[in-house]
């Protein structure tokens, strides 16, 4: 699990407002919005004298943890890569630096973020494993994800002049929306959905990540009356002025900023002073997408506009939908897609040149051929299933690896449609066939 920032500077800014201890990449503070940059600001180890850098490489942490490495900072913790000696698994360890394990109302935001975790259950999101302390030094352990953040991935673009495709964003903040929406069904708001919180797998698993400034919406709140949290360019217009409490639509917002930098490369809204761009939020339209980025029709321009409404009634009702109306739109543009005809491998093949599908499950498969079509392409499917039970599988999914190799040249793909009752009766078959 790597954060936006991959550097390990000495220290990282606090935020000379209201003490908030900020990414060292950050220009405006997380959690009120204030320039950092610009201001004088004072360093976590200047607040107490203490090291800001708690734990050592290859330290055994609370008995349990194997430090590997720092691999980032941020407003609430540093991220160590670790290895769990009991259970043998690479984990990432989020420590509340020492300082700041005495300051009570910092240490409850920082176990509300585990906890808020903890209790989400979705491929979308994190999981969370454990959560602790030894003696001043809180902190909770989750899954190891390896990839690159989106805010990785927009760095890269911008180097090599690329950017995301339409049908890349379409998949990716589909599943931002439906990690989005289960926290959301369990009363919880992130409010900090920006490109730094997305992690991108290898196999273009999406994942949320980061519920530092989480809000319960139906819980007690231990934020200061009118404070404003989030990062500016991704706060909604309600959420900048602090006339409203953060809602589902406040992080629909966001993630409408999140999918139109994606394509165009940037947020719609930047400037100077976090005021100036909260000040955009309020009264500005983002500039048009079509016809200024290739591939971007006038369908999922509307889907981001409409995200990005000023007033939050005009948006989404819920994540939920706003992932559902985009999934349609990948089945829509998928029609004049790469149509392959395959045979799922679950017995043996007579016919060995055929293109055809091994380790098929309810999510994707492996095909192999002696052409695989680039990562990132979309593709229309129709399995011929050898089994009585279920002779036929179509539906749609995407190249999310390709492999090289001898006598096992193919692609992996991951299902994003299939026939309706499908994924039941692949999972029926498999537990059939590890049956007998």
């Amino acid at each position: 699990m790597a954060p936006d920032n991959e550097s390990n500077p000495p220290s990282a800014p606090v935020c000379p407002v209201c003490g908030y201890v900020n990414d060292p990449a950050d220009r405006y503070c997380g959690r009120c919005g204030a320039d950092v940059k610009s201001a004088k600001s004072t360093s976590p180890s200047e607040l107490s004298g203490v090291t800001a850098a708690p734990t050592e490489t290859g330290e055994l942490f609370d008995g349990r943890y194997r430090i590997f490495e720092e691999i980032g900072r941020g407003g609430m913790g540093i991220v160590y890569k670790a290895r769990d000696e009991r259970l043998g698994r690479v984990v990432a360890v989020k420590v509340l630096p020492e300082q700041f394990g005495v300051v009570p109302a910092v240490i409850q935001r920082f176990h509300r973020e585990a906890r808020a975790m903890a209790s989400l259950d979705h491929p979308n999101v994190v999981p969370v494993y454990d959560i602790g302390h030894v003696d001043k030094l809180h902190y909770f352990a989750m899954k190891w994800l390896a990839g690159k953040t989106i805010a990785q991935q927009l760095e890269l673009h911008q180097k090599d002049g690329t950017r995301f495709s339409a049908a890349e964003t379409k998949r990716i903040i589909a599943q931002i929306c439906r990690g989005l929406h289960h926290a959301h069904l369990r009363g919880l708001i992130h409010r900090d959905v920006k490109p730094g919180n997305v992690m991108l797998g290898p196999l273009g698993e999406v994942t949320l990540m980061d519920f530092g400034i989480v809000k319960e919406r139906f819980g007690e709140s231990i934020t200061h009356q009118g404070t404003v949290f989030g990062t500016p360019e991704y706060m909604a217009p309600e959420q900048a002025q602090g006339q409203a409490p953060p809602s589902p639509v406040t992080d629909i917002y966001s993630v409408g900023i999140l999918a139109y930098e994606m394509l165009s490369g940037r947020p719609p809204f930047t400037g100077d002073t976090a005021f100036n761009i909260a000040l955009q939020h309020v009264k500005q339209r983002p500039a048009a997408l079509v016809g200024v980025v290739p591939d971007v029709g006038t369908a999922l321009e509307r889907v981001i506009m409409r995200a990005l409404a000023k007033d939050p009634r005009d948006r989404f009702p819920d994540a939920r939908q706003m992932a559902a109306v985009l999934e349609e739109l990948e089945g829509i543009d998928r029609r004049d897609t790469p149509r392959i005809r395959i045979n799922a491998a679950f017995d043996e093949l007579g016919d060995v040149d055929m293109e055809y599908a091994s380790d098929i499950s309810a999510t994707g498969c492996f095909i192999r051929t002696e052409q695989p079509l680039p990562v990132g392409t979309p593709v229309t499917l129709k399995f011929s299933v050898m089994d009585p039970e279920l002779s036929v599988i179509e539906g749609a999914g995407e190249v999310t690896r390709v492999v090289r190799d001898d006598g096992n040249t193919g692609m992996g793909v991951r299902f994003t449609r299939l026939t309706p009752g499908a994924r039941d009766a692949v999972l029926a078959i498999m537990r059939r066939r590890a049956q007998e």
